[in-house]
Formats: C-alpha cells, structure tokens, sequence
C-alpha cells in the first residue's frame, strides 16, 4: 500500500491550450471599388475579404464575423437588410464558416438606392479572441461609390446638320458628352459615320462595314470629345449620316438616336457649280433689256446645294455695275446677287438695270 502523503499516489492530470491574441483583424472591401460608379444589376452584393494575424490552421478563418456599414453620404442614415434607419447601425455577416482567404459577400436591395446618390461602405472585424478592427483605410476598409441608373447625353457641335462641306473647310468630328451634366463622369464617347447613299459604314479604314460600328473619340477636357474627320476617304456628292453615342462609367450607355443634335447628316461636295447666261446672248445687239437672266447646275443640284447666283457687269466707259447704288462706279470687278424664286436657284435673273444707249457691256456670272 502507498502511504498517504508519500507522493507515490495516484494523480490526474488536465492540460489547457489557448491562443493569446491581441492583433486587431482587418476587412477589406472588395466591390464596390472606391470612388466607383455602379448601375442598375451591378451592386448587388457587396464583398471583400478579412484576415487575422493569428490563425490555428489554414481551414480555420479567426475572423468571425464583419459588421458593414452602409450609410448614405449626405445624411447620417445607414442601410439595413429592412432599408434606411437613423444612427449607427451595422449588418452583421458571420464569416465563421468561412475558410482562411475565402471572399465573404452580402446582398443588398437596389431598390433601396436612389439614383444618382453617393454612398460611404465601410467594414469592421471581429476575430476570436474578440479584437475589434479599429483602422479603416480609405480605399481598403473603407469606400465610396455612386448609385447611376441614367444614360449620359452626347452633342454633336462640329457638323451642322444637312450644311455641305468641301475638302477646304470640312471639321474635325467633335462633341460634347456628360452625364448628370459632368463631363468628368463619361468613360467614353465615340462615333458612327455611314455613306447614306450606299448604305455602308465606316470600319476604320474605309466605308465597307455592313453593320455600324463605333469608334472611341479622344477627351480633350472639361465635356469635348473629338477624333479626325476621314476627309480622304469621302467622296464628291455622298451625303453622309454621323451619330455619337456615350457610356459613362456606370456603364450605362446611350440610347442610340437619329436625331439632332446626337445624329447630323451632311454633304460632300467638291464639284464647282457651272452658270449660263441665258439673256442677252453672247455678242447681241438690242434696243430694249428690261432682265437679265441666268441658269445653274451643280452636281448635287437635287440636294439644293447652290447657295448663291451672282453677276458682274462691266462697261467699256469703265467701271462695274453696283445693285446697291445702282450705278457702274465700282473700280474693281463687283459682283452683285441675282434674285431667284426657285428654290435650287437654278433659274435667276436681274432687273432694272440702268442701260446707257451706244455703250458695250460685259456679263459675267458665277454660282457658289
């Protein structure tokens, strides 16, 4: 037998392990990215990840659990899974189940959001032994983004719609592009151009593309977008359809529109316009000349694409005729306009011009 007291008795012995833990964890914000602007479908979740300094094995995730504040930025209400609710207020996610590196995310009710609304998204973990994350770096734990459910608006302003160009004088493709009137806020603006007569587009290099394909323009500050104008490759006597289309960095892209000012037409001439005088025939004489007439032609005289008709007068005294003055002292050759109630201006004519008995005239016209 042992004897009491002699240490050889029997004895029980118990063991306890603990993990001593004073690191605070940190969550990060995955989506939504900071300073990011989401559309209708694309906020629907929030995520991120969350680690610890300390973890007993690469299944065990000691973070336990993310508290996500959501709060609206010019008040101080914050979202719950029921909607908005005044003071500080968390949605609590358990992330205990969670393995080591795993993404944790969370719905939320878009309908809750109100367009074009900035929101403050911050996260906060707790890990095992019940440290609380107490640092909340802009960009890692803590975000912004705007809710943006609008189209943005783009402008043509370079190309006049239905105005004709010549190779001289045709711009640049430019415009305007903003949403919610910023023009910080588009991600792109880009353009279309179709020869209207063959039905084709541009795809780059030449007007081939059977379908419309768009093309990124160059931000040149503040709300203008521009790109070159293909002068090359227009042809003399096409009309041309050209239509800008914006996304802006929701993503939310434009509705295409063939209308003014998101959609202009115009024509490409190069062709110089041709006139005839009609009366007096050349080397006449006459004893009565009460008008003067002349007729025109353009090749796109069916587009309207005469601007003006006009007309000098020289007389062998010396000087040309002015409709101003009604006289022939102009010095140099003056060309006055001819008066037309045609449309087109393919017909025009002048009148009560001041004749001088025995005196040579020279007629001259011209149309632009």
């Amino acid at each position: 037998l042992n004897e009491e007291g002699s240490g050889a008795g029997n004895q029980g012995v118990y063991a306890s392990t603990f993990t001593y833990d004073v690191n605070v964890p940190t969550a990060v914000l995955v989506t939504p990215v900071h300073f990011s602007y989401r559309k209708s479908g694309a906020i629907t979740t929030i995520s991120g990840t969350a680690a610890d300094w300390i973890r007993n094995s690469a299944g065990v995730n000691n973070v336990q659990q993310i508290n996500l504040y959501v709060k609206f930025s010019s008040a101080s209400t914050y979202l719950t899974a029921s909607g908005w609710v005044s003071g500080l207020t968390a949605i609590p996610i358990s992330t205990a189940g969670l393995p080591y590196g795993a993404t944790w995310g969370t719905p939320i009710t878009e309908a809750y959001l109100a367009h074009n609304t900035t929101y403050t998204v911050w996260v906060e973990a707790r890990d095992l032994a019940g440290n609380l994350q107490n640092s909340f770096i802009v960009g890692t734990s803590s975000n912004t983004f705007n809710y943006d459910t609008a189209e943005p608006v783009s402008a043509i302003t370079s190309v006049t719609d239905l105005a004709f160009y010549r190779r001289e004088n045709i711009p640049n493709i430019t415009g305007t592009a903003a949403d919610e009137s910023e023009g910080g806020r588009i991600f792109v603006s880009s353009y279309s151009i179709q020869d209207t007569n063959l039905s084709v587009y541009w795809n780059g290099s030449t007007f081939s593309a059977g379908t419309e394909t768009f093309f990124p323009m160059t931000f040149q500050g503040n709300n203008v977008w521009s790109d070159s104008m293909m002068t090359s490759n227009l042809v003399d006597g096409r009309t041309y359809g050209l239509r800008f289309l914006a996304v802006d960095k929701a993503q939310n892209t434009e509705t295409p529109s063939g209308a003014d000012p998101h959609y202009r037409t115009f024509k490409f001439d190069v062709s110089t316009p041709t006139t005839q005088i009609n009366t007096p025939s050349n080397g006449a004489y006459v004893n009565s000349l009460a008008t003067v007439t002349f007729s025109a032609t353009d090749n796109m005289i069916a587009a309207s694409s005469l601007f003006k008709v006009e007309y000098s007068i020289y007389v062998d005294t010396g000087g040309y005729y002015r409709r101003g003055a009604n006289d022939f002292n102009a010095t140099t050759q003056y060309f006055n306009p001819a008066v037309s109630t045609m449309a087109n201006l393919t017909f025009s004519y002048a009148d009560n011009i001041p004749w001088v008995t025995g005196r040579k005239y020279t007629l001259s016209s011209k149309a632009t």
